[in-house]
């Protein structure tokens, strides 16, 4: 949506069960645009914006079943960061694998409503 004249400028289809996903991330180049978005943590599509619909799902097992909070690229774009009420992973997009796994409850068992990416 262009936000000073409020018209659609490009749609992209969200058609993972739902209508309404919980997380969004948006990696900008000169090139090309990433968008990321989410409703659990098993599941994260990507779009580059050039494409109408997504150009990667980045897939986890079904059993986890967290909400995902919040998703960051890191600067390259090459790297997301998907944080979760159950887990915060980050994926190495061009190989689509996880590289890391972190615990995202804190000592006292609560989840952290957002994390930061340090580069």
């Amino acid at each position: 949506v262009d936000l000073c004249s409020g018209r659609n400028v490009e749609e992209m289809r969200w058609n993972e069960g739902t209508q309404t996903f919980s997380a969004l991330g948006v990696h900008q180049e000169v090139s090309r645009t990433l968008i990321a978005v989410a409703e659990k943590e098993n599941l994260v599509l990507l779009w580059d914006t050039r494409q109408k619909d997504p150009c990667m799902r980045l897939t986890r097992s079904r059993t986890i079943r967290g909400t995902a909070l919040q998703l960051l690229f890191n600067a390259s774009g090459d790297s997301l960061v998907c944080h979760g009420s159950s887990s915060t992973l980050v994926w190495d997009i061009r190989n689509q694998q996880i590289g890391a796994t972190m615990e995202t409850r804190n000592a006292s068992g609560r989840t952290p409503s957002h994390v930061s990416l340090l580069e």
